[in-house]
């Protein structure tokens, strides 16, 4: 019976000493979004995408800014002011501000939506780049990295910023088409 459970840890022993030696998995993480963004390719649409924006962003800060002088000549104002004039006065001030929160909200949308084509288009050559660098690295596993659901990942396994060279290096080159290899294949005959 005793040489019996020898026997049972010695092979156990075995087989965990043989995977050991047998070699490890080679882990890599990547932050896609910001491989993207920290691109060459991705910063030129972004400045694009700013100029287009500027005069509407200009235009909801002066429309925060003529609530901020409404709301201060309210303040200093009350005294000599009659009820109805601050009432006038108020609804202005909540008109705008309702005008302002609703362009915020669709300049905020503008902006999510300009980032999501600027994935989307990239996207094909993000992924490109990351399984030609999984082949020329050896990974066996590469995670997406995500600091609000990851504790802690050591910074040599981080692949970001290899990604987004790689992805400057590629700039200019045209979006692989990920249906292209099923295409060219055509049908066996």
């Amino acid at each position: 019976m005793n040489s019996r459970l020898l026997k049972i840890l010695c092979i156990f022993t075995l087989a965990f000493v043989g995977v050991n030696s047998y070699g490890q998995l080679k882990i890599a993480v990547v932050n896609a979004t910001q491989a993207i963004f920290e691109s060459e390719e991705a910063q030129e649409e972004m400045t694009v995408t700013e100029a287009e924006l500027k005069p509407e962003q200009e235009r909801l800060q002066g429309l925060q800014e003529e609530i901020t002088e409404l709301t201060d000549r309210l303040q200093t104002d009350a005294e000599i002011m009659s009820d109805l004039e601050k009432s006038e006065l108020q609804n202005e001030i909540d008109d705008k501000k309702l005008d302002l929160n609703f362009n915020v909200e669709r300049f905020q949308r503008r902006i999510d939506d300009e980032r999501n084509k600027i994935l989307q288009q990239l996207g094909p050559k993000f992924n490109a780049v990351l399984n030609d660098l999984i082949e020329i690295e050896g990974y066996d596993l590469v995670l997406n990295f995500n600091p609000q659901i990851h504790l802690y990942v050591n910074p040599k396994h981080d692949i970001t910023r290899k990604v987004t060279e790689m992805l400057n290096d590629r700039q200019g080159e045209p979006v692989p088409d990920p249906t292209a290899d099923t295409l060219e294949a055509g049908p066996e005959e």
